[in-house]
């Protein structure tokens, strides 16, 4: 068995090896094969064989395997689930070897089975004692009959080793220079691939039918997506509970087909950044030796801001010389437009508005429609010609995309009784895609997924919201721009819950803090301006309840809980009375259903905004 000598030397100087991960958060590359074998080390020689499964095995040595897991490898808390996966699969794995290669050929030999193998000495008497006597009862006989008959309608392995399935995807993403997450059916096909290239007869049928659907997404636009997707289709079964077939044991078939729209993102974010880079070189190369048509060029009596457009015809004909180019033609405005705003420095400095012509690579092609400071300068100026601000109105410049600011205006209908604009912003969809803290902006697009929910249920009625901007204090700071709500690190998120006939308002804080007295003077207060009417005349104020919640493990999850807190409460009300169950925090599933509501909805409001 082997020792790992690198990784304990490191240890014992405090040097970690860092573990690389893919975009699913799961381990890939060299690290996973070193963390892997580690894991299979820490499984054999530091849990007890007494141990019947991996799940009886006590918290507490599972928290020392976190520990020593830690101190030699620079890794993801996220990865504990998936390095006890790995530890509960190399344990049983451990257990069935000692099994079938010393118990069972000697179970009529009972001398030879009163101590544990030479050559294993960290396995104690005792223990070795109580696993013979196990391993050779009829129950268990009975059980390894069964799993060799379950293991037998497996006909289809695959020839992946040590680096499973995440290592395959990320081989295969290497080897073709693409950065798209690649369906599983091809996963599946690939994992069963031999050394020569050819297959085992009883995988061909399989592999022709994915070859055959693959055919036909690519020519008819057949969708893949979902727990019908074509490995599904092709291997005649529906997808079972447990592990996701052609991604392995750290994938659950909630957490991998919920994800869905997650991906859908990434994927489409990741699939255009070559050809936008590519794209970027030629329009610079063009922009470049176009002649400048100064403002006063074009002034005619049409109104003063029809300019024109410096963007170059795509031709194949080699570019004449400058001083022979006619005057560019004017472009036509395009129907749909994504009018912006343009920074400098950081996205606070503001300098122009501008509209978005098209994506560029890590830069978009503007145009500047409206100077706020003639005299900036342009982060990236047209070689020898303009250079400022003032002088590029009507022109198109490229401008890096963490400086433009996307205004997406969306009407909100009815959610706070009454109707507002609101903006989709980009950063709001990189927090929650990337789960990081949470805005309020994207709080209020969630109470809009739960409001439209309720309308879809019929039970609109039960429920009334209140708009976070109107009663956040986090929108009282400088710089709330752009019809949001910064937020501010020192304050909280929370939900306050009214009930308006027993004069009863409930808070949950995922802190456990108590309520500020600003809330409940804002609460308070609404209540003297729109008292409920079997109250008019009533001055009373509402009893406040600190309700007994899940709390937040961290300092940026409190977004995340407010919106699971809102979703539970509008599903089983009783959530407030009962403690929430006594549920002490969320698990990752549990917040991941947020983030894919979250998503699930935008999604839908880019397709008809946008």
């Amino acid at each position: 068995m082997t020792r790992k000598h690198m990784i304990i030397k490191n240890r014992s100087k405090g040097v970690k090896l860092p573990v690389k991960y893919n975009l699913d958060g799961i381990f890939i590359r060299e690290s996973t094969i070193h963390l892997t074998s580690y894991l299979g080390v820490l499984a054999c020689t530091m849990v007890p064989i007494r141990y019947k499964t991996w799940h009886v095995v006590p918290k507490q040595l599972k928290d020392k395997l976190w520990d020593s897991i830690e101190t030699a490898f620079s890794l993801n808390r996220k990865s504990r689930r998936n390095c006890m996966l790995t530890m509960g699969k190399c344990f049983r794995s451990f257990k069935n070897l000692l099994t079938v290669k010393y118990i069972l050929p000697f179970e009529d030999q009972l001398e030879l089975l009163k101590r544990p193998p030479i050559q294993y000495t960290f396995i104690e008497d005792e223990d070795w004692t109580i696993f013979v006597k196990d391993r050779l009862s009829d129950n268990f006989k009975e059980y390894r009959e069964i799993q060799k008959e379950r293991r037998k309608r497996n006909i289809y392995n695959h020839h992946l080793s040590r680096k499973g399935y995440a290592g395959l995807e990320e081989e295969m993403m290497v080897a073709s220079g693409s950065t798209e997450t690649i369906d599983r059916s091809i996963l599946w096909k690939k994992a069963r691939e031999k050394k020569d290239g050819t297959f085992y007869e009883v995988a061909i049928p399989i592999i022709e039918k994915i070859d055959k659907l693959l055919k036909e997404s690519q020519e008819n636009g057949r969708s893949v997506s979902g727990s019908n997707d074509i490995l599904v289709e092709a291997l005649g079964t529906p997808e079972y509970s447990g592990r996701v077939r052609a991604k392995g044991k750290h994938y659950t078939p909630r957490q991998y087909f919920n994800s869905a729209a997650d991906r859908a993102v990434k994927d489409f974010i990741a699939a255009s950044k070559e050809e936008q880079r590519i794209f970027q070189a030629e329009v610079l190369a063009k922009l470049s030796q176009v002649r400048a048509v100064t403002p006063q060029s074009d002034v005619s009596s049409s109104n003063m801001k029809q300019k024109q457009l410096l963007l170059p015809e795509a031709v194949d004909k080699p570019i004449r010389k400058v001083e022979d180019v006619t005057p560019p033609k004017a472009i036509e405005p395009q129907k749909k437009v994504r009018k912006c705003e343009l920074a400098i420095g950081t996205k606070e400095n503001i300098v122009a508005g501008g509209t978005i012509i098209l994506e560029c690579g890590p830069n978009y092609l503007v145009v500047v429609d409206a100077p706020y400071d003639s005299s900036a300068p342009l982060p990236i100026p047209i070689p020898g010609q303009t250079t400022t601000v003032g002088a590029a109105i009507g022109y198109q410049v490229l401008w890096p995309t963490d400086l433009v600011i996307i205004r997406t205006p969306i009407l909100v209908n009815d959610v706070f009784g009454e109707r507002f604009k609101t903006f989709m912003m980009k950063e709001d969809m990189e927090m929650i895609i990337s789960s990081k803290e949470v805005s309020s902006n994207c709080i209020l697009y969630y109470i809009w997924h739960l409001h439209r929910k309720l309308i879809d249920a019929k039970q609109a009625e039960r429920y009334v919201f209140v708009n976070p901007a109107l009663v956040s204090k986090a929108g009282m700071g400088e710089g709330s721009k752009e019809n949001r709500v910064t937020f501010y690190p020192k304050y909280q998120y929370g939900v306050l819950a009214l009930e308006m006939k027993k004069m009863i308002a409930y808070y949950l804080d995922p802190m456990a803090c108590q309520p500020c007295d600003d809330l409940k003077d804002i609460v308070n207060m609404a209540k003297r301006i729109n008292p409920p009417e079997k109250q008019k005349t009533s001055k009373r104020e509402p009893t406040w309840v600190k309700v007994v919640c899940p709390r937040q493990p961290g300092s940026v999850e409190c977004g995340y809980y407010v919106m699971r807190y809102m979703k539970e409460i509008i599903a089983n009300p009783n959530q407030l009375t009962l403690k929430f169950c006594g549920k002490k925090s969320y698990s990752e599933m549990e917040i991941n259903e947020v983030r894919s509501d979250w998503v699930m909805l935008v999604t839908q409001l880019i397709i008809t905004h946008v």
